[in-house]
C-alpha cells in the first residue's frame, strides 16, 4: 500500500507542470497534514476551508501589489495586509470552518505566490492566480492522497482484525 501511494506521489510530481502544480511540497506537506486527520477527518469541510484560505491570501497578496508602495519599501504594508487576512481566516474559523485547514490554504498561497510579488509585483496580473491554482490543485491532491492512505490503512486495519 505504501508503494501505491509513493507512486501515485511521484506520478503527481512528474506531471506536475501539466497540472499547473509547480509547488508539489505543498501537497507533500498536505499529505502529511492530511494523515494525522484519522478517518474520521472532515475532509470535505478541510478541503472547503483550504480553498478558502487560499481566497483570503490571494486577495490579501492583490492588496498589497494594488494599494500599497511596492517592494523593498513595503515592509510595514506586507506585515499589517498579512495580519488582517490571517485575521480574517481566523474569523471564518468562527462560523464552522476548520481553523486548520483555513491556516494551511493561508499559508500555501504565501509560499507560492509572495515570492512571485516580491521579485516582480508586475507578473502577479499573469501569474498570480495561475500560482493560486497552482497551489490549489497541490493541497487538494495531498488531501486525495492523504485520503487513500487512511483508507488503505484502514482496511488493512481490518484485514487484519479479521484474520
Amino acid at each position: 500500500m505504501g508503494l501505491v501511494a509513493a507512486v501515485l506521489f511521484g506520478v503527481f510530481i512528474y506531471f506536475q507542470g501539466l497540472l499547473g502544480a509547480q509547488a508539489f511540497f505543498l501537497a507533500a506537506i498536505a499529505l502529511a497534514f492530511f494523515v494525522t486527520l484519522g478517518p474520521n477527518g472532515e475532509f470535505f469541510k478541510m478541503g472547503l476551508s483550504m480553498l478558502l484560505g487560499l481566497v483570503i491570501g490571494l486577495a490579501g497578496i492583490f492588496v498589497l501589489a494594488i494599494a500599497f508602495p511596492l517592494p523593498p519599501y513595503n515592509t510595514g504594508y506586507v506585515a499589517v495586509v498579512s495580519a488582517v487576512s490571517l485575521f480574517l481566516a481566523l474569523l471564518l474559523s468562527a462560523v464552522g470552518l476548520r481553523l486548520d485547514g483555513l491556516l494551511i490554504g493561508w499559508g500555501g498561497l504565501y509560499a507560492a505566490v509572495y515570492p512571485l510579488y516580491q521579485n516582480d509585483p508586475t507578473v502577479l496580473a499573469s501569474a498570480g492566480v495561475p500560482a493560486a491554482v497552482g497551489a490549489a490543485v497541490s493541497l487538494l491532491v495531498g488531501l486525495v492522497l492523504g485520503l487513500f492512505i487512511l483508507k488503505m490503512a484502514v482496511a488493512s486495519a481490518a484485514r487484519e482484525g479479521g484474520s
